[in-house]
């Protein structure tokens, strides 16, 4: 699995964040959710699955502030397996 802004990085304000996985996803039961600066969330809008249906990705703001954020996903893959997390990326 991997995560885009790659985790415990920090860059200029991404125009989205997407977390990949070795197998498919079902978008009906997934999310993605992000969390900025004192812990305010972002309206991220729906999240989208992608590559076929193994990249989960959420768009973010633009010109987000700098700060540390926190992406929170719940994947469901197509056997019905479910998986969770959180991973950091900061904002300069």
């Amino acid at each position: 699995m991997s995560q885009t802004p790659a985790q415990g990085t920090a860059a200029a304000s991404p125009p989205e964040t997407c977390v990949e996985f070795d197998s498919p996803l079902e978008v009906a039961f997934s999310q993605l959710n992000v969390q900025g600066p004192q812990g305010t969330v972002l309206d991220t809008g729906d999240a989208e699955l992608r590559n076929d249906a193994h990249v989960l990705c959420a768009s973010l703001p633009a010109a987000l502030p700098g700060g540390d954020y926190e992406a929170h996903w719940v994947a469901v893959a197509s056997d019905g397996h479910r998986m969770q997390g959180t991973y950091s990326f900061s904002v300069r």
